[in-house]
C-alpha cells in the first residue's frame, strides 16, 4: 500500500476542522474526525494516525499549510503574541483595592505621610518604619 497522491474530500474537511475548529470553537483530533465524515467508533483512531506524518502526511502538510495561512491572516507571530499578553498584563495589575469606601492606597500614602511629617520630614524613617513591619 502506497501514500496517495492526493487528499480525499473527507481528508480536507478533517484538517479544516482542526485548524479553524467547528461552530463552537476549538475541536479535538477525534471531534474533528467525527465532522469530517468518520465513524465515530473509530474518530480517536482517525484522528491520531491524521495526524501523524507516517500515516497521512499529505493531511499533516495540509494542516500546516492551513495554519500558516490562518497566522498569516490574523497576522499573528510569536512576538506579536507575547506583547499582547504583555499589554494585558500590564492592563490588569492591581492598583488600589476599595473595601467598603476606604482606598487601601490612600491609606497607605496618609499613613506614609505622617510617619514622615512626625520625624521632621525625614524620609529615612519611613524605610525604618517599613523594613520593622517586614521583619516581624
Amino acid at each position: 500500500m502506497g501514500v496517495p497522491k492526493r487528499l480525499t474530500e473527507m481528508q480536507k474537511r478533517f484538517a479544516e476542522y482542526l485548524v479553524f475548529g467547528g461552530p463552537d470553537g476549538p475541536l479535538s483530533k477525534s471531534e474533528a474526525a467525527e465532522l469530517a465524515g468518520y465513524s465515530p467508533k473509530r474518530s480517536r483512531v482517525e484522528g491520531s494516525e491524521l495526524t501523524n506524518p507516517r500515516h497521512a502526511p499529505l493531511v499533516v502538510q495540509y494542516i500546516g499549510k492551513l495554519h500558516d495561512e490562518r497566522l498569516q491572516k490574523h497576522e499573528v507571530s510569536y512576538a506579536k503574541h507575547i506583547a499582547e499578553l504583555d499589554r494585558i498584563k500590564q492592563a490588569a495589575l492591581i492598583r488600589d483595592l476599595i473595601v467598603e469606601g476606604l482606598s487601601l492606597a490612600r491609606t497607605q500614602k496618609e499613613e506614609f505621610t505622617s510617619v514622615i511629617e512626625s520625624n521632621d520630614g525625614d524620609v529615612t524613617k519611613l524605610f525604618d518604619t517599613l523594613r520593622e513591619f517586614i521583619d516581624k
